[in-house]
């Protein structure tokens, strides 16, 4: 069955029109399925349209819907299929996107918006158990991953020192003056 030109924005397939509005690319008809007319060509001809599939124009022209003009490919396929004119035209539109989002994330406003996303981002975030590298006491965080090992700056510090004088990280469980003096004795 041919698709029949009725004018530059209607085709009729199988006793139905389809109708192209003045911004659209494809004929659409809403009172069939599928809506658009070069899949309603294709599934005629050739039965449903596998999922994560999509129907090609094979000349890259939306107004050519003859079933010899149509193929069955991947989105990844079908976008690899433009012109060079449409390539450049993307090229430049990312372009001027791009420099609009680096001129925007450098305003204040850019930074409050970054700021309240991270913030309720942390809010949102589960507070885990963990033990201290250093002293063995139980401590909470929000870090889920290996970036919290102590459970404050100062025992963070003194695993460093201990480090830095070829000692390990952790010290016996006893009181932190005591271990403080020892390392200031030996240093």
């Amino acid at each position: 069955m041919e698709v029949k030109i009725i004018s530059a924005t209607k085709q009729e397939f199988n006793g139905k029109n389809y109708w192209k509005g003045k911004k659209e690319r494809y004929y659409r008809n809403a009172q069939t399925k599928p809506h658009v007319l070069h899949r309603a060509v294709w599934e005629y001809h050739n039965g449903t349209i596998p999922a994560g599939m999509v129907i090609d124009h094979i000349d890259r022209n939306p107004d050519n819907n003859q079933i010899e003009n149509l193929r069955l490919v991947t989105a990844s396929e079908n976008n690899k299929n433009v012109s060079a004119e449409t390539t450049r035209k993307r090229r430049e539109q990312m372009a001027r996107a791009s420099e609009k989002a680096r001129e925007w994330h450098k305003s204040e406003a850019a930074k409050a918006v970054h700021s309240e996303i991270g913030k309720k981002s942390w809010q949102k975030r589960e507070m885990h158990e963990k033990i201290c590298a250093h002293c063995g006491s139980v401590y909470y965080t929000r870090d889920a991953g290996t970036k919290s090992r102590f459970c404050s700056g100062n025992c963070k510090m003194r695993a460093r020192r201990r480090r830095l004088m070829g000692l390990p990280e952790n010290t016996p469980k006893c009181s932190k003056k005591s271990e403080l003096a020892k390392l200031q004795s030996t240093a």
